[in-house]
């Protein structure tokens, strides 16, 4: 059974003995990165971070990842057997990739049950990691998905281009003129016009697509259900 959503992906790795789950407090501030990064070595479960200093009270308090690192995790994450090998695994993705299936238009989703706009916005309200102690800031946009739409031919295309919080509601972001995202800012931009271009997390299925190249006027949409191997859900966003 295809995974609905990620709450449900965490679930199915964690009936698997493939996530474990952190109770004691963990900063935010390198102590996650490190953790990850020993995790790893040890080739340890994917993580759910439940305590994170200075977000016992805030509107996000969890933290999760390494949910496709390993090839068992990706297995489950395409549904598929968990012993399929790594040569299957890609020959499983090539195929499901020509199989392109259009999303479904739905009323509601897990996305839209908390709303803020405007002056509400506060993205330090989200215990986004620094990593590294190299790193520039903390990336607040690494395995997300963001939706833009050409103001002129209508066609939507769904990416990843990592981004950092600079403040309360401002996202710095990679602005590559190559990538399908810029080419559609710029004509916003002659437009004079605001883009709206909505960021959400996906489950792993759909994540992992995302940082997949597919041709310009190609919809990014019915890529999606393509590598879960059935229909996926869509909602209008609000902005």
């Amino acid at each position: 059974m295809a995974h609905a959503d990620y709450r449900a992906f965490l679930a199915a790795l964690e009936k698997k003995g493939e996530l474990f789950r952190i109770k004691s407090e963990v900063d935010w501030d390198e102590e996650v990165g490190a953790i990850y990064q020993e995790t790893i070595v040890k080739r340890g479960p994917a993580l759910v971070y439940e305590n994170l200093k200075g977000h016992k009270d805030t509107h996000g308090q969890k933290l999760s990842g390494l949910t496709d690192a390993s090839l068992k995790r990706c297995a489950i994450a395409l549904d598929v057997n968990e012993n399929t090998s790594k040569a299957e695994l890609v020959n499983i993705w090539r195929t499901r990739s020509k199989q392109l299936i259009k999303p479904m238009l739905v009323s509601r989703g897990a996305c839209k049950e908390i709303i803020h706009k405007g002056k509400d916005v506060n993205l330090l309200e989200f215990p986004v990691p620094k990593l590294h102690p190299n790193d520039g800031g903390r990336y607040i946009l690494t395995w997300y998905t963001m939706v833009t739409k050409d103001p002129e031919s209508g066609w939507v295309n769904c990416g990843t281009y990592r981004g950092q919080v600079l403040d309360k509601n401002t996202i710095g972001l990679n602005y590559h003129t190559q990538t399908h995202w810029s080419q559609h800012g710029i004509k916003y931009r002659d437009m004079r016009k605001p883009m709206p271009a909505p960021a959400f997390s996906l489950n792993g299925r759909i994540s992992r697509r995302r940082s997949q190249t597919f041709p310009a006027s190609k919809k990014s949409t019915p890529c999606n259900g393509c590598t879960m191997g059935n229909c996926s859900s869509s909602v209008n966003s609000a902005m």
